[in-house]
Parts: structure tokens; C-alpha cells; sequence
């Protein structure tokens, strides 16, 4: 099967449709939908500011640990594809793809006329390096589940030693790479996986660099040479990241001049917006507390949408520890009052969440509608059943830095002191907490979550996850996330998917709270910025942003 230069190699409806809808239509009351990308601009030139709360840790392609990071990366390194306006996946730096019969070989046919920064072709090669480096049992990185479906690769993404051979993707030659899978592979999962979530990295510029030097790299902090629509100046720390048009994008001259990302604090996000010292914000910046103000701005159009993003509740399901019955998690499930938190904290801008598929596309399984409504009587019952010790006092560990979370800890706490819980909060900066979660030295915490469209979640819950924070082993769930992915097709798929979800909160490893709405706005003279603001999707086309009369 081949695609055409200008289109996505499959209409998954299940997903396009469904996906669209569901970011307009989960609005809030009183939100303007997503407006329409024009065709043809009435002005070129001018620059465009974005807003975000918090700096980037750094511009790695293939490590930046939050979304700052991730955002700003998106703007200098280009994928294999990208999203179009209706959610379908369209070439960028692959202007065309092949699917073998089997599906289990993935040919991209690289754009001829792509070019880095420094005017050097991005060829096959670059795409290889950039997935030997994310293999490498040396390089540090948070890639390694999305290739992990490659071939010869472990389900961390990693080669077993230094100079094994990297079976699971090829040059063919300048133009053309292929991607081997271990099993067949549904197209639209490796589309969003490796062709959308792995950035290609200069293979001339990092090379030279050891194993243990790259991740750290003085590029990652000033990447000048990458290969997409902006090329990066400067940045002055915790102010602002300056960005200059590439004219010699291969998808053609952008049309803004230059684009700012700038660190604005939440309390003064509503007043940049209103005197236009900001165009554009990044989704879920907005506090709540201004959402009606922004909302209000004659020069601002502000949207709502739920995106796969969600918070829950890790326990550590440690075989020694305090969760190692069922009963007591499950009890833990029934004792949070989820439906506070949406009403109070979110004031109703966001759902209970049940699971980490997204409501509303084909994955997601309905079944899970109704799961653990707030019972302290069930709770209680089950922890005496369970033989709890009402005097032992848990450490709940708590990143700082989202306020909603934070209030949504003080919650939690009460509500398990009220089931005969004792928990204590310890807030700690998000590297400190990580370092916690990967110890296994604590007993409770918050995390939230953006995971792909794709329903593959093992790095989460599978027991060797990357990211499988709860230290949580289960036979069940390991086969099932494990047959989720050894079948191509969406209604086999789906089939395993539905059991998993249903399994997940039986067993319980997790307590999941909420989905919030996504919160943002654009000032009115700001053109194109539209369709799909998701975490990949709202710098899709930034080359065909443009401002009113230029300014």
C-alpha cells in the first residue's frame, strides 16, 4: 500500500472523526469552537508570541522530560509526518510511505528537498542514527518505548549491548528508510509512534560525540541546526526563546518572520493577553480563576478541549509493601471523592477519569463508565476485610508546580483520613519526585499523564514499563497490553484493549482522578493557528501562521 504526496496512508474514523469532535465538542459552555484554517493569507511577515508558565529543561529531541521542552523542540526538528487539519496523518519530512502485506515493514520515502539549517540534505541516514542513539544501552533518553515495536530491540527501546546491529531499521539509500517490526503492526499505531513522537536529530553534528556525551550536550541547550520551519537564536533563561523564519523550509518560506516563546507567570497571563503582549497561549496555562475574564477579551478567542492528557494516583504496589492487597487499593479507589475534585478545583472545566484511553475514540472502553463511585462505607468495609492498621502513616509524594494537583493532594488526604487513612504530603520538584517513583521510595503520589491516541501503554503498565511507576507486576495485564500489539488490525486490537481497561481498575494499581479541559487563547489577529491543539498538534503548521496587517 502507498500514499500519494498529499494524503494519510488510512482514514481511520474510529480516531479522525471521533477525535475532532471530541476536542469541540467536550467545550465548555461559552467556548468559541476552533475556527478554520484560512487558505491564503491577507499579510506575511510579523512575529507571533507564545505564552508558557514554566522555562524548558533543555531542547534534547530525544529527552526533554516536559512538555516546556517538548513544545520547543516541535518548532526546530522536524518528523517523518505530521497531522493536517482533520487529524488524518500527512507527510513532512517523508513525503510518501509503504506498507509490506504482513505488516511488519514500514518504507519511508524521504523528501528530497528537506535540508537542515546548515544547508546540509537530511537523508535515511540522520533518520538511522536518530534511532541507534534512542536504542543505545549508553544514551539516556525517553524515546525508547515508542521503537520498542522495532526489531531486536527490548521493550525499553534498547539494543542488548553497544555493537549489536540495529535490526529494526534500515537505509535503503539517501532517500529511502524502512522500519521492521517484531510483530504485525497496525499502521496508524507506527504512523503516531515513530513517524510523529521520534524527532530526527543532525547525524553530522552529534556523531563524533560518545555514547554518555550526548545526551548532555552543549547543542541541547542552543540546537541551532534542525530541520524545521524555525531556526533557534537565543535564549535568555526564564525570559523568552527566540525563534527566526528558515527560508529555505522545504515545505516553503514560512510566514511569520519570527515566533517568541515566552515564560509568562500564570497570575499575569489574562493581562498579557488583553494588552497583546502575548498572542498565544499553551494549552492548560490559564488559571481557572481567569478563565471567565479571558473568555470576556474583545480581542481573544479562548477554547476548551480534552486532550489525552489526565492525572491519577500512583501507589507502590511493592509485593512487601501496603498495597500488595487488593482489597486495600481498591478500598483507596472508593474512598476519593474524584467528583469534588472536577466540581471544586476544576469548577466543571474536565470529567472523572477511568483508565488512560482517551472517552470518545475507538479504544476507549464504556464499560468502564461508573467504576468506584465515592463509597466511604465500601472503602472502610474493604480495608477491614483487607486487616488495615488505622497507625500506619503513608508517605504521599507531591510535585509542585500545578496548583489544581496540589489542591487535589489536600483532598485525597482528607478524604483517607476519613476511611481510617493516615497519609502524609511531602511536595518535592518534579526531578526529585521522579527519582522517588523509580526507587520505589514512597507510598503514594500524584502524576499526571499525555499519552499517545495509540492505546499502547505498556511503558506505563506493563511490569518491565519504563514508566511503570506503582512497581506493579500482573500476569493478566502483561498478556494482554502484550496481544494488543501483536495484531494490526483495529478491531482485533480493540478486543484485548477492552479487557485491559476493565482489568486495570479491577486490579488497581492506580487510583486515575481526572481529565482536565485544556485551556487556551489566541488573539484575534492571529491566522491558521487552529484545528487540533493537542500536545503534537497545536505547532503542526506554524510555517502558515500569519498576523492581520503584518504588525
Amino acid at each position: 500500500m502507498r500514499n500519494n504526496r498529499y494524503y494519510g496512508l488510512i482514514i481511520w474514523l474510529g480516531l479522525c472523526s471521533l477525535l475532532l469532535s471530541m476536542m469541540v465538542g467536550c467545550a465548555p459552555q461559552g467556548t468559541t469552537p476552533l475556527p478554520a484554517a484560512t487558505e491564503t493569507p491577507v499579510a506575511k511577515g510579523g512575529q507571533v508570541t507564545l505564552a508558557m508558565s514554566s522555562p524548558p529543561d533543555n531542547f534534547n529531541a530525544i529527552n526533554t522530560s516536559s512538555a516546556y521542552g517538548w513544545l520547543n523542540v516541535q518548532i526546530v526538528f522536524a518528523t517523518l509526518v505530521r497531522f493536517d487539519d482533520h487529524n488524518n496523518f500527512i507527510p513532512y519530512l517523508a513525503e510518501s510511505w509503504d506498507v509490506s502485506d504482513d505488516y511488519t515493514t514500514f518504507t519511508f520515502h524521504l523528501n528530497p528537498e528537506a535540508r537542515w539549517h546548515d544547508g546540509v540534505p537530511v537523508t535515511s541516514e540522520d533518520v538511522v542514527f536518530t534511532i541507534s542513539a534512542i536504542s543505545h544501552p549508553r544514551i539516556e533518553n525517553n524515546r525508547g518505548a515508542h521503537i520498542s515495536v522495532l526489531e531486536g530491540l527490548s521493550d525499553g527501546g534498547k539494543r542488548a549491548g553497544d555493537d549489536d546491529p540495529l535490526e529494526g531499521v534500515k537505509a535503503i539509500d539517501e532517500h529511502t528508510v524502512q522500519f521492521i517490526t517484531k510483530s504485525p503492526t497496525d499502521p496508524l499505531s507506527l504512523l503516531e509512534i515513530i513517524g510523529m513522537r521520534i524527532r530526527i536529530i543532525p547525524k553530522h553534528v552529534l556523531e563524533n560525540l560518545a555514547p554518555e556525551d550526548l545526551v548532555n550536550a552543549e547543542f541541547w541547550m542552543a540546537p541551532t541546526v534542525g530541520s524545521g520551519p524555525f531556526k533557534f537564536v537565543r535564549y535568555e533563561v526564564d525570559q523568552y526563546i527566540e525563534y527566526e523564519r528558515n527560508d529555505d523550509f522545504f515545505l516553503g518560506r514560512p510566514l511569520l518572520d519570527k515566533f517568541i516563546v515566552k515564560i509568562v507567570n500564570q497570575s499575569t497571563l489574562a493581562a498579557e493577553l488583553q494588552k497583546g503582549t502575548v498572542d498565544i497561549t499553551k494549552g492548560g496555562e490559564i488559571p481557572l480563576d481567569d478563565w471567565e475574564l479571558v473568555q470576556e477579551l474583545d480581542n481573544v478567542d479562548a477554547y476548551g478541549y480534552e486532550d489525552a492528557g489526565y492525572q491519577y494516583m500512583v501507589m507502590n504496589c511493592d509485593p512487601s509493601g501496603p498495597f500488595a492487597d487488593s482489597r486495600v487499593r481498591q478500598a483507596l479507589a472508593y474512598g476519593i471523592n474524584r467528583q469534588l475534585m472536577v466540581d471544586r478545583l476544576l469548577k466543571g472545566q474536565g470529567s472523572i477519569c477511568q483508565g488512560p484511553m482517551i472517552p470518545g475514540t475507538s479504544y476507549y472502553n464504556a464499560d468502564v463508565e461508573g467504576y468506584y463511585p465515592y463509597d466511604p462505607e465500601k472503602a472502610r468495609s474493604l480495608l477491614s476485610e483487607a486487616g488495615w492498621d488505622p497507625e500506619k502513616e503513608l508517605r504521599f509524594i507531591v510535585p509542585t508546580g500545578n496548583l489544581v494537583r496540589e489542591l487535589s493532594a489536600d483532598i485525597i488526604e482528607a478524604n483517607l483520613a476519613d476511611i481510617g487513612v493516615k497519609a502524609k504530603i511531602d511536595k518535592m520538584d518534579f526531578s526529585m519526585l521522579m527519582s522517588l517513583y523509580a526507587d520505589g521510595d514512597y507510598d503514594l503520589g500524584l502524576m499526571g499523564w499525555t499519552g499517545t491516541l495509540d492505546p499502547d501503554v505498556r511503558w506505563q503498565f506493563h511490569s518491565d514499563g519504563q514508566y511503570n511507576f506503582s512497581h506493579y507486576s500482573s500476569q493478566k495485564l502483561d498478556e494482554l497490553l502484550e496481544q494488543g500489539v501483536s495484531v494490526a488490525a483495529t478491531t482485533e486490537r480493540k478486543q484485548f484493549y477492552d479487557k485491559f481497561q476493565v482489568q486495570l481498575l479491577e486490579e488497581a494499581p492506580i487510583v486515575p482522578l481526572y481529565r482536565p479541559l485544556q485551556l487556551m487563547a489566541a488573539d484575534k489577529r492571529l491566522h491558521n493557528a487552529s484545528g487540533i491543539p493537542t500536545q503534537e498538534g497545536l505547532l503542526r503548521n506554524i510555517e502558515q501562521w500569519w498576523v492581520g496587517g503584518g504588525e
